[in-house]
């Protein structure tokens, strides 16, 4: 009942967000899991030869199951041929000691074994994910799973006062510590695996509530959360932050000229390539229409300038021609770039940025130019003042 709870929870989570495959295996490895349990418990009641090999298939392959499930939940290659071996030699194995050579104890000692190793396999995806405290609670659990396959049958075949045999399994010390051990890992895996999934998907629609649907980037509630973060972060490394604004030139005349089917088009292919360039731990976002924002961790004033003139010369070379909206068209882009001074609030750098964005748009638009060429410590006094809002008049003059 346990196992199918678990398995139904699984199931769930899947049906809820189908990228979520390792949900998918899980479910159906504790759904198997189940049956090879219900199997052995009516064992007394069926042909000993059909329950065995039933149980033992049903167990082999939620262990295969369960440990390919944790790869796709860590997100590594999974291990398809160590595997598959380990299944095909404990099925040779279990067959000769059935019915070449029966032998009750070696034949349980067998399984045992090739479940240690099935489980030895899925070690290194536990341990790939181990980034939080849970993760990392798992993996010590999934070890010592592992370990009990190797351990548990050489320690209560020591105990038991009584000779394990077929006729007197389901009474014996070692039917009740498979059963004990197997549910209590089946528990403490279950509940923390289901959690992490129950994390990730808050993980998920916050990111999606924080994302720009056409670009792919952050819009302007995910960029005010995330560049507060990362400044805070920065400052307490003393890493330089560097900041570039961008604004795709003639996007009213593109969106008034083919469309804003096409406009979105342009958009996407904007983002896209910001995305490209940027690493996991900066921030990038769409600020609104054709507008956009980096905020560029450790990186100096001349590597950010140089990653906005990546960005320009790529964008210009975008050929638009194979899109059904236009043909033969290549469109540019306009950046200003500015490094946030010590103690300085980030909107001030934005409109510093800002500012040299208006520049390049002054100067005939399709150039990168920085804080240095407006002459930063004028432009810092200026904006300190009441030409700040000089300076945004003419950056929304220059953008339409």
């Amino acid at each position: 009942m346990v196992y199918l709870l678990f398995s139904f929870a699984f199931l769930a989570v899947y049906r809820h967000n189908q990228k979520y495959e390792a949900a998918l295996l899980f479910g159906l490895s504790y759904c198997i899991g189940s049956f090879g349990f219900l199997i052995d418990f009516f064992r007394d009641y069926f042909i000993a030869y059909w329950t065995a090999s039933l149980a033992n298939t049903c167990y082999a392959t939620t262990l295969f199951l369960f440990v390919h499930a944790s790869y796709l939940w860590s997100g590594i290659q999974r291990p398809w041929k160590s595997t598959i071996l380990t299944l095909a030699i404990s099925g040779i194995g279990f067959g000769y000691l059935m019915f070449v050579e029966p032998h009750f104890v070696l034949r349980t000692v067998w399984i045992n074994f090739c479940y240690g190793v099935m489980t030895l396999i899925g070690i290194p995806a536990f341990y790939a994910a181990a980034t939080s405290k849970l993760r990392k609670a798992l993996a010590v659990a999934y070890a010592l799973t592992c370990l009990q396959f190797f351990v548990r049958p050489i320690v209560v075949l020591q105990v038991s006062q009584t000779p394990l045999t077929w006729e007197a399994y389901s009474q014996s010390l070692f039917s009740a510590a498979v059963h004990m051990t197997m549910a209590v890992a089946a528990i403490g895996l279950g509940m923390g695996l289901l959690i992490s999934f129950v994390m990730r998907i808050i993980e998920d629609l916050k990111a999606n509530s924080q994302t720009d649907v056409l670009s792919g980037l952050c819009n302007r509630g995910g960029f005010e959360t995330n560049s507060l973060k990362l400044v805070n972060d920065s400052r307490k490394s003393g890493k330089p932050i560097s900041i570039v604004t961008a604004n795709i030139d003639h996007c009213k005349m593109v969106n008034d000229n083919h469309g804003h089917a096409f406009g979105d088009v342009v958009i996407q292919r904007f983002g896209q390539l910001i995305l490209k360039q940027v690493r996991p731990s900066d921030v990038a976002a769409r600020m609104a229409g054709e507008e956009f924002v980096i905020v560029l961790e450790d990186t100096s004033l001349r590597d950010a300038t140089a990653i906005a003139q990546h960005l320009r010369v790529g964008f210009s070379r975008n050929n638009f021609s194979e899109d059904p909206f236009v043909s033969g068209s290549y469109l540019t882009c306009s950046f200003g770039v500015a490094q946030l001074a010590r103690d300085e609030r980030l909107e001030k750098t934005l409109k510093r940025a800002d500012a040299a964005l208006y520049l390049s748009k002054s100067k005939g638009r399709n150039r990168v130019s920085t804080e240095e060429d407006l002459g930063v410590k004028q432009l810092r006094s200026a904006l300190s003042s009441d030409e700040e809002d000089k300076y945004a008049e003419m950056l929304q003059s220059a953008r339409r």
